[in-house]
């Protein structure tokens, strides 16, 4: 989500604790304990790595404060019926339970917002996870990089970055893996419907920690290119069963990483596939520009002026009504296929 800044912004003093979550009182009872949102696919992991998550994380963040490491400039929400802010508000109280950390998370967020005139929800997964053990300056450091470098153009309501990316992949798949590539195209099965919750996301409800944080350290090292050769790692793994089909919502499980088909085990062989993957010839950022010229453009051109929001989290395309704790923000249609889930209206 990107617009014009609120006028008359007010720039003050932090009104909450500016450190880690888990350094706060009571968080880990109100929040790990409870498992909150951000915790569903913790499974353990945060109480068996509780004393080395710092020193892990800090190999994150300190590459980026080299550059980003400016003090945050922080905005407390004054207008909380204001578009953004309002957003923000209920993504906070989506991910914590209780009233002094969404707070505090909503201002951080809300501040960010402000500094780089973007916010997706996406933004807001990388941003919990990194404050579990890092400060707020810290965390803003990998935010800032992350979206001015790495994935930039993904945290908009148009969200051009994303979609030109994923034609890049769907670029690169064509070259390396041509027989998934040409079914892909042959049933209209595009890159930007099925990668948001990877690339945009960071994986963050996708995978559980244990295998997220192995996914976050090779992308906060390597960037972008990670995720492509990840993305690579899933068609070529899932090869055989990609081509065997056309149903959609199989295409989908597979390509999202539906934990209904993929296990911790399949995880490990993409990444292991990952690694083996050589996309140097690939220069991504030409790559990106190409894509948006040939592939965006032209679809933005025809496409009718709507009001800007941020896409149904499992289609990818229309705009959210309904949110859920197992599937994010969705669209009456997508929650409609989902009758069983806890829908709360959005």
């Amino acid at each position: 989500r990107s617009s014009d800044l609120v006028k008359d912004v007010f720039y003050g003093p932090p009104s909450f604790n500016t450190g880690s979550f888990l350094d706060m009182p009571n968080f880990w009872e109100k929040e790990v304990v409870a498992r909150a949102t951000i915790f569903n696919l913790d499974n353990g992991f945060i109480a068996a790595n509780k004393d080395k998550l710092r020193e892990r994380m800090l190999k994150w963040a300190k590459p980026c404060m080299a550059f980003y490491g400016a003090d945050v400039k922080y905005a407390p929400i004054k207008n909380r019926d204001e578009e953004t802010a309002r957003v923000i508000i209920k993504d906070a109280e989506r991910t914590f339970f209780a009233p002094e950390h969404r707070e505090k998370f909503a201002e951080f967020l809300h501040s960010m917002f402000q500094e780089l005139n973007t916010y997706g929800q996406s933004m807001s997964y990388l941003a919990a996870i990194c404050n579990l053990a890092l400060t707020e300056k810290e965390t803003a450091a990998i935010l800032r990089k992350t979206a001015k470098e790495v994935l930039q153009g993904h945290w908009a309501a148009e969200a051009v970055g994303f979609a030109s990316n994923a034609w890049v992949f769907e670029h690169i798949l064509s070259k390396q893996q041509p027989e998934v590539a040409a079914h892909f195209k042959k049933i209209n099965f595009w890159p930007d419907t099925y990668l948001q919750k990877i690339m945009s996301g960071v994986c963050v409800h996708v995978l559980p920690f244990n295998l997220l944080f192995d996914y976050l350290d090779k992308f906060m090292a390597e960037g972008l290119s990670y995720t492509m050769r990840f993305c690579l790692g899933i068609t070529e793994i899932y090869r055989s069963q990609l081509l065997a089909t056309e149903e959609f919502d199989t295409l989908f499980n597979i390509m999202r990483l539906d934990r209904s088909m993929i296990t911790q085990d399949d995880v490990r062989r993409i990444m292991a596939a990952a690694d083996k993957i050589d996309i140097r010839d690939f220069p991504l950022s030409e790559l990106k520009s190409e894509m948006y010229n040939d592939k965006i453009l032209p679809r933005m051109a025809k496409a009718p002026k709507t009001l800007e929001f941020e896409p149904c989290s499992l289609c990818e395309k229309e705009k959210p009504t309904k949110f859920c704790e197992e599937h994010g923000i969705a669209c009456n249609t997508c929650a409609a296929k989902h009758p069983t889930a806890a829908w709360e209206d959005w």
